[in-house]
């Protein structure tokens, strides 16, 4: 139980720190795509490289890459692009194997405390029915049983909604590295 609350805890502060950290890179991809485009259309290749060292996240950091390289063919900027992105891009999904993890062992935890609660129970009801001659009551049942429940149903309270938070993060990291890719084949 202990540790499946440390698990749990332990996603939460991932999944806030992902959800806030790609935001910021989805807002500031927004903003440099923007200025770069406006600069590009007008020629100047220094300032809209000067633009891009002035953020500091993936996108910037690819998009300096891809600037400095200076080369008109397409092939060579393409080649630079995918070298850059394969470098920066596994930034996006920092600490999202962890939540996977997560999700894999939380229910397995859950599981296993069932199962102990439920060897405890019986070896309760195996002491108490030697003792008693075959006689005994319902309590002695419950406290295994109440400890296999609490441990499957803290094992499904960190299971499901880090779950839902990696499928989330997944598709924005999804999105960002799409967008990337969408703004630098333009």
């Amino acid at each position: 139980g202990y540790l499946l609350i440390i698990m749990g805890i332990s996603a939460i502060a991932i999944i806030v720190e992902r959800i806030l950290s790609l935001r910021k890179e989805r807002s500031e991809l927004s903003k440099l795509n923007k200025i770069i485009t406006e600069k590009l259309e007008a020629k100047d290749y220094r300032s809209a490289l000067e633009e891009s060292r002035k953020f500091k996240g993936v996108a910037a950091r690819v998009f300096f890459d891809l600037l400095n390289k200076n080369s008109d063919k397409k092939a060579v900027l393409k080649l630079k692009l995918e070298e850059s992105a394969a470098i920066e891009v596994p930034h996006l999904w920092k600490n999202l194997n962890v939540l996977s993890i997560i999700v894999s062992i939380a229910p397995l935890l859950g599981l296993l405390g069932t199962v102990l609660g439920m060897l405890q129970s019986f070896e309760q009801i195996e002491i108490l029915s030697q003792l008693a001659s075959g006689g005994y009551g319902p309590g002695v049942v419950a406290g295994g049983i109440k400890k296999a429940l609490v441990t499957t149903i803290l094992g499904l309270m960190v299971a499901i909604p880090v779950n839902v938070a990696y499928s989330y993060l997944m598709g924005m990291v999804e999105k960002i590295t799409l967008e990337m890719e969408s703004i630098s084949y333009d």
